[in-house]
């Protein structure tokens, strides 16, 4: 008997914790529906830099400043950024969504990602939609010796 309602307890919270719900509705598509409009999640032509992820990770390179305090003190990690693609291209909503351990490295991420040029946009069933998009901005100190 006490088998059975311990796993009668077990369903019942499962099925509240699976009832919970966040504000964001998932419709039929895989598309997130929040508040300001569709973010889609699930599509078949994703977002691309201006070139390809080559010339993506080629720009961040080049235009990623870092930060002097953490060259200084030898600090390297990686920062996982997140952001939407909106449907004119441009980049909104950066957010850093696993931190390499310093703040002025995961600020540094942030600001290279907000100077970046409009992208194209991803696609669903060949409409333009809004797009999340997540990469790794990588600090390593460069080495001098040659």
């Amino acid at each position: 008997m006490k088998k059975f309602f311990l796993l009668l307890l077990s369903i019942c919270f499962c099925a509240v914790m699976f009832a919970q719900s966040d504000g964001v509705n998932t419709t039929s598509n895989d598309t997130v529906v929040g508040d300001d409009g569709y973010i889609c999640v699930n599509y078949e032509t994703l977002p691309e830099f201006p070139g390809g992820q080559k010339e993506m990770f080629k720009y961040i390179q080049e235009n990623l400043i870092y930060p002097k305090l953490a060259l200084k003190q030898q600090i390297q990690g990686r920062s996982i950024c997140q952001f939407i693609v909106e449907k004119d291209g441009s980049i909104s909503h950066i957010q850093v969504v696993r931190s390499s351990g310093n703040k002025s490295l995961d600020r540094a991420a942030i600001r290279v990602i907000k100077t970046m040029p409009k992208w194209t946009p991803g696609r669903l069933q060949g409409k333009i939609v809004r797009t999340h998009y997540v990469i790794p901005v990588n600090f390593r100190i460069p080495n001098t010796e040659k």
